[in-house]
């Protein structure tokens, strides 16, 4: 069973979030808005969308909003929303 078990990847538990996030204009931004959010402690995983100017959440139930908009912001970019 363990075999098997590893073949499939599991996504990680938690609350998912959308954040909608302006001022990224090439991948380099998509990068750094995705490190800055994986700096947060119980940030469980991250993706960033240019085109779609959001990043998808996968956090703990103590990440707040502001914790994330703050990261964000700090890295340069603006959050228009958070749901």
């Amino acid at each position: 069973m363990g075999f098997i078990s590893s073949l499939f990847k599991h996504e990680p538990t938690g609350i998912k979030k959308q954040i909608s996030i302006t001022g990224m204009t090439c991948q380099h931004c998509v990068k750094h808005v995705k490190e800055a959010l994986q700096q947060i402690q119980g940030v469980k995983k991250v993706d960033v969308s240019l085109a779609a100017g959001q990043a998808s959440v996968i956090i703990a139930d103590d990440v707040t909003d502001d914790m994330m908009k703050q990261a964000v912001e700090e890295a340069g970019y603006q959050v228009t929303s958070i749901h």
